[in-house]
């Protein structure tokens, strides 16, 4: 998630730092650090955060309840189908996209 978060900040020239955390390329492409244009909605925002602390809390050993895990699995469905493009970043149509409306 990092990488791909990575990419799409230094794809849409938000930072010039060749690595930035995940948690501020968020708020980089949610536009809350540069006043900039809002890339992601303030929902895919806090779902990218959501599904980012859980699991920096997983990685560094902290125990993770299965109603969490599956709420994590449950965001990424919705967060996936959110973006009109697929979002691993390969700029492919996602076709199960949610038109906003």
């Amino acid at each position: 998630m990092e990488k791909k978060l990575n990419f799409a900040v230094r794809f849409l020239s938000l930072s010039k730092e060749q690595q930035t955390p995940a948690t501020r390329s968020i708020e980089f492409l949610a536009g809350a650090t540069t006043r900039a244009m809002e890339h992601i909605s303030p929902d895919q925002a806090d779902a990218m955060r959501r599904i980012l602390k859980m699991c920096q809390d997983a990685v560094h050993g902290l125990p993770i309840a299965e109603s969490e895990a599956r709420e994590i699995v449950e965001l990424a469905h919705q967060l996936e189908n959110s973006f009109a493009l697929g979002y691993s970043i390969n700029f492919t149509p996602n076709e199960n996209a949610q038109m906003p409306g």
